[in-house]
């Protein structure tokens, strides 16, 4: 007995060191891994955007009335009454639009190039705003663009022979406009730049307007408008011309041109890669 307490007392009078543990290893950081920046696959300078630039056939019939025929990728637009105004007021018409063929006689001058050219009128009456339109996708936001396109205006309260000539006109006029923003369309949007109004009457001249765009998206157009209900209020659109510039004091490809047809085949192929834009 004693033997086993003089055991117990010899251990407890050992003495008692802590344990030891091994700092842990210093977790490493991972260095970042860089990644590449998605490639920019926005349209370059150098390209005509456009489809159907030349505006040629085949026409197409705007929901299915037949009073509404334009060229293929080209949209008719006008202005409606204001609410409780009748559809057949003069001063808010809708216009009539069909192709000219400068294939027929009447219209052998109403063609700027190539067969065919977009053709807007109204016929004792008048629209604030009518014309055509077309949306021009994948921009790189805050790059500088430049739309063009040759017009030819007729006004005149005579029908005379070819060439007509504007007699008595009724203050048609026409500018062309890039909505930066990408609409929808608005004639009061403050992102609307427009070309100074023009009324050069029966002579083929080309309207320009440069501007910063706003959106990946934007729509150009041809605006029209007269204030007096003369028997002839007619227009016409021909060769336009769309284009990135690298800065705004390059030449481009637009200005001084006839039909550009450089980019055509880079933006269809676009279009087609991209069905839903």
């Amino acid at each position: 007995m004693c033997g086993v307490a003089f055991a117990a007392l010899a251990l407890s009078a050992l003495p008692v060191t802590a344990a030891t543990t091994k700092p842990p290893k210093p977790v490493k950081t991972p260095k970042p891994v860089a990644t590449k920046a998605a490639p920019d696959t926005t349209f370059k300078p150098g390209l005509n955007l456009l489809l159907n630039a030349s505006h040629e056939g085949p026409g197409v019939f705007f929901n299915g009335r037949g009073e509404l025929f334009t060229s293929w990728d080209w949209t008719p637009f006008w202005a409606e009454p204001p609410a409780g105004y009748s559809l057949r007021d003069q001063r808010w018409r809708t216009p009539e639009f069909r192709m000219a063929d400068g294939y027929r006689p009447q219209f052998v001058d109403r063609v700027h190039s190539g067969r065919l050219a977009d053709h807007g009128f109204n016929f004792f009456a008048a629209n604030p705003a009518a014309g055509f339109m077309q949306y021009v996708p994948n921009l790189k936001v805050g790059s500088h663009v430049r739309f063009t396109s040759w017009v030819l205006l007729w006004s005149s309260n005579a029908t005379n022979p070819v060439p007509p000539t504007s007699i008595d006109p009724g203050n048609l006029e026409a500018r062309i406009c890039i909505d930066t923003d990408g609409g929808p369309r608005d004639m009061t949007d403050p992102n609307l730049v427009c070309s100074d109004w023009s009324r050069n009457y029966d002579v083929w001249h080309q309207l320009s307007v440069d501007a910063d765009v706003k959106a990946s998206k934007v729509n150009v157009f041809l605006w029209t408008r007269s204030s007096e209900f003369v028997q002839h209020n007619d227009y016409y659109m021909d060769d336009s011309c769309f284009e990135v510039l690298g800065k705004p004091t390059d030449k481009g490809i637009c200005v001084g041109q006839g039909f550009v047809d450089t980019g055509r085949i880079e933006v269809l192929n676009w279009h087609h890669a991209h069905p839903d834009q």
